[in-house]
């Protein structure tokens, strides 16, 4: 499996590099991309004033999918999930929803429900079973039997004055909230980091549902990349899909930002590393990298 995941990734790079000779991409150019994109936040880190330093997971993710409104939806959700696994090394699984029986056991819930009025949405400690971890809490209360989400990293589905709801529970000014509202951002991630590190303990994703087809996929996968530590954008960029133009109509991860992804998590790169420390460190990295696909 390995080897294969390698392999792909060599195959994207040596495109990556023929490539290059036309549009004469410098290791300096994806050195000061990678800088750009891993060492500052948009507004997607939820902790007051804006952060620089690398952010990465340190622990395994749990993610949920909730308010999917096909199973084809989930299933692009779960494919995307796995690339992403597959680029940084970390272990990621869904968890799905359940409801709570009579004696307290929680039974699995199958199949899809949009997200209703009656959402509840709160970050909290989880219980005794697994005292300390922090993670979203999505309660949908609309029938006898409430679903229950419950994880690391929560993927929100649902018509956008439903999904603005979130942002009682985050810490971020009102412009950045005004901005979801009325569409300027499209879609939004949230990071909450663990106090006195850089290290990401939960993430919420909100892709509103009125968006179409293309829209829908470029929030999927821009949004859980950055999650992952990506977190910055280029704005007009032409290496990455953070391009911050969605007149592009662009949906699909660069082999650049496939590459940066995975340096992103090689263990050389530490969480909080900046500076000429990190532009060092990166640049032999990409080094490496490219000199794989020649």
């Amino acid at each position: 499996m390995h080897r294969i995941q390698r392999a792909s990734l060599t195959l994207l790079l040596l495109l990556l590099v023929a490539s290059s000779r036309a549009h004469a991409e410098s290791v300096d150019q994806l050195v000061d991309a990678f800088v750009e994109i891993a060492d500052k936040a948009e507004f997607k880190v939820e902790k007051r004033g804006r952060l620089a330093g690398i952010t990465k997971w340190a622990s395994p993710i749990e993610y949920n999918v909730v308010g999917a409104t096909s199973p084809e939806l989930v299933r692009e959700v779960e494919t995307q999930m796995a690339r992403l696994a597959q680029l940084s090394g970390l272990q990621i699984r869904r968890v799905g929803a359940f409801t709570f029986a009579e004696d307290g056991r929680r039974q699995p819930i199958e199949g899809v429900r949009p997200l209703s009025e009656k959402f509840e949405f709160a970050t909290m400690r989880e219980d005794v079973a697994r005292l300390g971890h922090t993670i979203n809490v999505v309660i949908d209360d609309s029938g006898s039997e409430p679903p229950v989400w419950m994880g690391s990293f929560t993927i929100l589905f649902g018509k956008r004055r439903l999904l603005e709801r979130v942002f009682d529970h985050l810490l971020f000014d009102r412009s950045v909230r005004a901005a979801f509202a009325d569409g300027r951002a499209a879609c939004f991630t949230a990071l909450t980091i663990r106090e006195g590190t850089m290290e990401p303990l939960v993430a919420v994703i909100l892709i509103p549902t009125e968006h179409d087809a293309v829209l829908t996929r470029r929030c999927l996968v821009e949004e859980t990349t950055q999650a992952l530590g990506l977190v910055n954008d280029i704005p007009g960029s032409t290496l990455t899909l953070f391009d911050d133009r969605l007149d592009r109509r662009r949906t699909e991860l660069t082999p650049y930002d496939e590459m940066f992804l995975h340096v992103l998590y090689n263990p050389e790169i530490k969480l909080g590393m900046t500076g000429r420390e990190l532009r060092k460190t990166a640049r032999r990295l990409i080094e490496v990298e490219l000199s794989k696909a020649r």
